[in-house]
Parts: structure tokens; C-alpha cells; sequence
């Protein structure tokens, strides 16, 4: 069974390699000869559907000494790791398990599902709840949770981003056409191979968006602001340098969801560190000093890379269609909390920042927002102070 599964393996391989070396070959070749490019989109197709079959081969034909593995349907797991999960006792794993349960469906179902504010207001309570108990156990429950469901939505944000992008500069064209007919043939055989077993989780629903996603990112950044590991949404949120490119591209309303994302993050940055810088000059003991410095050299890291990541984004979204994305208010803070961000920098990391929004602000004829141009200037003074010492 395990030589049959490694043959199918190598068979998918080098047919994609076969099928991405040709479309390389060819793509410069199509425009001239209608004729071949008829034949190659054929050729594609034809081998992706001998793809399919060599992937169910090992379901049609199983090794009788290997005994079969029990798969759940309605969950999307093994039967081993459904013993597992029923072999931990304890309340607090009990919450836990619930609390992961129904976040990922929130996950999964669409925003127009009768269910969805439900399981919205039961996620909600389940938070609340835990906090209220003031119990650190539950504490972290709700920490870890929410830090995993926002690391899982935030990729699945980028895939659809990516995705949108592709199809918005793609469309129309032959190999768009073609990539459309693949993907569509490639959507059935993972649902056949899911659906016989011989691969865990289920088929991507049709209703999952970029514009769920990152509104779903904003709730759950909300709700880590309030459990005291916003933390770890900004390093997040500020190593997501691709998506942040890649949005630039994207749909203005996607643009709108992720503004409001990064002036969320950005105004919750500000507060990082804060209350740290309080209790080091209260505490004598030189262990917690030196983790406080290491936290603080960290959290101010991360906010490095949230602003180098983000900056450019921010310069070149659009900021509202039919009405603005934030207040004027909430424009001024958020530009207040980029300021201080900025000002807790070394003078060479405030000169790479300012350089990069000069660049982008400048570049970019309509964007107004965030003007930064009196941080700049404070700079540009300290700078010549220090050179006049």
C-alpha cells in the first residue's frame, strides 16, 4: 500500500511538472498557432484528469494487510484523533475544546447563515465568561484559542487575496480561461478524495471570502485586545508583509476591511510597553529588569515590522468608495498613534520609516492620508541637533 501511495505520489508530480514545464513552453508560442493552443488546453485537461484517477487508485484497489482507518465525516477526522481528544478529562480542556469548536465554524459558515451571529454571540459569551471567572487557566484558554484562530484566518485571508488578484489581472485571458477549467476539475477530485476517506478535512466552502476573512480578523483582534494578548495580532499582523502587497492590487472594499484592520492594530501597538515602562522603574529585582528589557526590545520589533509591512499599504488603499473607512477622528489618532510609534524608534530606524512613507505618500497622487509630514520634520530637527552638538 505504501510503494502503491509513493508511485501515485510520483506520478502526480511529474505530470504537474510536465503540465507547468509545457504552459512555460508554449505561453510564448499560443498567440501565433490557434491550432496549439487548442491542443495544449486539451493536453492539460486530459492529464489532470489522469491526476484524479492515479490518486484514487489506492482507495480502489487497498492492501488487504493494512487495516482500514475510520474516517468522520462530520468532522473531519481520523478516528485516532478522535480517541485522543476523548481521552483528556478536565473542565478546563472541556472550554476549551468548546470555545476552538465554535470558532471554527464560525470559520467556515457564511455570514448570510441564520446560524452565523448565533455562534458570533455564543463565541462572545464563552470569552466574557472565562474572563469574568478571573481564573488564569481560563485565561489562557481564551489566549491560545483566539491567538490560533487568528493565525488560521489570517492565512486563509491571504489565500483569498491572492487569489482575487490573480483572477482580477488574469481575466479575460486564454490562460485564465484554462486556469478556471483546471481549478474547477482539480475542486472535484479534492471533494471525491474526501469524501472516500484518504484525506482528512473537507472541501473548501464556496463562501469563503477575503471580505469574511478580514472581517473576521477585526473581531478576533477585538476580542485578544480585551483578553491582554493583542500582542500577538500585531507580530502577526506586521509579518504578513505579502499580504500587505498583495492588497494593494485588491478590491477597494477588501482594501477598506484590512484599513481598518491595521488602524485597529496600529492604535493598540501604541499602548505596548506602557504599562511594562511602569512597573520596571517600580521593580528592583534584576531578573524580571532584564525580561521586561527583553520584552520591551520585542514588542518593539514587532512594531517595527507592523509599520514597514503596513505603511505602504496604508498610503495607496483606497479609503472609502461611497463613504469613508474612519472618521476624521479616527484618521487623526491613528496618524497621533503612528507618531508615537515612531518616536519610541532609534534615529536610524525613524529615518527608514519616514523615508519609506515619503516614498509611497508622494508617489501615490491621491493619497492624503496618513500625513506624517510634521513627524517628518520633528526628525528632520532632532537630526540637526544632534549633528550641531
Amino acid at each position: 500500500m505504501k510503494t502503491q501511495t509513493q508511485t501515485t505520489m510520483t506520478s502526480s508530480f511529474l505530470v504537474s511538472k510536465i503540465i507547468s514545464s509545457s504552459s512555460k513552453l508554449l505561453s510564448t508560442h499560443t498567440h501565433k498557432y490557434k491550432l496549439l493552443q487548442i491542443i495544449h488546453q486539451f493536453l492539460c485537461i486530459a492529464l489532470y484528469w489522469i491526476v484524479f484517477f492515479l490518486r484514487l487508485l489506492p482507495s480502489l484497489y487497498p492492501n488487504q494487510k493494512t487495516p482500514s482507518r475510520t474516517f468522520d465525516a462530520f468532522s473531519g477526522k481520523r478516528e485516532k484523533d478522535i480517541i485522543q481528544e476523548n481521552t483528556v478529562n478536565g473542565d478546563s480542556t472541556s472550554v476549551c475544546r468548546a470555545l476552538t469548536q465554535i470558532l471554527s465554524i464560525i470559520n467556515e459558515i457564511p455570514v448570510s447563515s441564520r446560524k452565523y451571529e448565533l455562534l458570533r454571540s455564543l463565541a462572545e459569551k464563552l470569552i466574557e465568561d472565562n474572563l469574568k471567572v478571573g481564573s488564569d487557566v481560563l485565561r489562557d484558554i481564551n489566549s491560545t484559542v483566539l491567538s490560533s484562530a487568528f493565525a488560521k484566518t489570517l492565512q486563509q485571508l491571504e489565500s483569498a487575496v491572492m487569489e482575487e488578484v490573480k483572477e482580477t489581472t488574469l481575466i479575460g485571458s486564454p490562460e485564465h480561461r484554462l486556469d478556471r477549467i483546471l481549478h474547477t476539475i482539480w475542486s472535484y477530485s479534492e471533494r471525491a478524495w474526501a469524501w472516500l476517506g484518504e484525506k482528512a478535512g473537507v472541501p473548501k466552502p464556496d463562501a469563503w471570502t477575503a471580505e469574511k476573512f478580514a472581517a473576521e480578523l477585526l473581531w478576533l483582534a477585538k476580542k485578544m485586545s480585551s483578553c491582554g494578548n493583542v500582542d500577538v495580532a500585531v507580530s502577526s499582523w506586521g509579518s504578513a508583509s505579502r499580504l500587505a502587497w498583495l492588497s494593494i492590487s485588491a478590491d477597494p472594499r477588501i482594501q477598506g476591511s484590512l484599513v481598518k484592520i491595521s488602524a485597529f492594530l496600529l492604535k493598540e501597538a501604541r499602548k505596548m510597553g506602557q504599562i511594562d515602562e511602569m512597573e520596571k522603574d517600580q521593580n528592583d529585582d534584576d531578573e524580571n529588569v532584564t525580561k521586561m528589557i527583553w520584552k520591551h526590545d520585542e514588542q518593539s520589533e514587532n512594531k517595527m515590522k507592523l509599520l514597514m509591512s503596513w505603511l505602504p499599504f496604508l498610503c495607496r488603499a483606497s479609503k472609502g468608495t461611497d463613504a469613508p473607512i474612519l472618521s476624521t477622528s479616527d484618521r487623526l489618532d491613528v496618524e497621533r498613534a503612528i507618531e508615537d510609534l515612531i518616536g519610541t524608534f532609534r534615529k536610524d530606524q525613524q529615518e527608514k520609516v519616514l523615508s519609506l512613507w515619503l516614498h509611497h505618500f508622494t508617489s501615490c497622487p491621491l493619497s492624503d492620508w496618513p500625513n506624517l509630514q510634521s513627524c517628518y520634520n520633528s526628525w528632520l530637527d532632532a537630526s540637526r541637533k544632534q549633528l550641531a552638538i
